[in-house]
């Protein structure tokens, strides 16, 4: 996956949470918002039902306090996550995402001692999918992103990373992944110029505000927001797209 604005010749948009601010987060209705807006790549969260069935879903407990991880995906068929349909499975994603041009950004929920496991079980369904190469996979586990990486060379890797490291260059080699988040608050000019001296992508994550001025003067590859059709009108107008 290309994401180098020198190469791309632009900023990408990646269209958070499908497009959170315009549908429910994590929905089809947001996943098709994204899609329809033009956005480069989509971003969702996964997780495993109890049955290792991966998930569309970001909470690790569903709202009647039951965790995820602990309810079999045929329990989820009947939830309604706020377009009138269930969770996405991830499975059906990735076969609408066969069919398109976009990108897809995987951020894998793997916390409370789950491992791998995760990262095995949508290594899996990618692979039956036969769409390793328009996939981002992102976490903030990078012991799991590493293993993922080496398992599935094809896909992209990108560190989630909140707070100042002393050595972004190191941390983004010894993950060996393509692409780190740096956070909006936080984030250093100094720090996409070194990640890109070594051909690592920038992404702007954790935006508050649609300040895209910023990224542009930042130098980054990529935007994460959550109304893509905001972001992309934007940096059109400033000539970035």
């Amino acid at each position: 996956m290309n994401l180098l604005r020198s190469e791309t010749g632009k900023i990408l948009v990646e269209s958070h949470r499908g497009a959170e601010t315009v549908a429910p987060p994590n929905s089809w209705a947001a996943i098709m918002a994204g899609a329809e807006a033009g956005a480069d790549l989509i971003e969702v969260d996964v997780q495993l039902a109890a049955d290792g069935v991966p998930v569309i879903y970001h909470n690790y407990r569903l709202p009647d306090g039951a965790w995820v991880r602990a309810t079999p995906s045929a329990a989820l068929i009947g939830m309604d996550v706020g377009d009138g349909k269930p969770p996405p499975l991830l499975g059906e994603v990735l076969e609408w995402l066969a069919g398109q041009s976009v990108g897809l950004t995987l951020d894998v929920k793997n916390g409370f001692g789950m491992g791998v496991a995760p990262f095995a079980h949508v290594l899996q369904e990618i692979e039956q999918a036969g769409v390793a190469g328009k996939i981002m996979l992102a976490a903030w586990d990078h012991m799991g992103l590493l293993w993922a990486k080496r398992h599935m060379p094809a896909l992209t890797a990108r560190a989630l990373l909140r707070g100042n490291p002393l050595d972004l260059v190191a941390i983004a080699a010894r993950a060996e992944v393509d692409a780190v988040a740096l956070s909006y608050d936080l984030i250093d000019q100094s720090d996409v110029e070194a990640l890109h001296e070594v051909g690592i992508a920038v992404v702007l994550a954790e935006l508050w505000e649609p300040n895209f001025r910023y990224a542009i003067d930042l130098g980054v590859d990529v935007v994460s927001w959550g109304d893509p059709a905001e972001a992309i009108f934007a940096l059109q107008a400033q000539g970035t797209r």
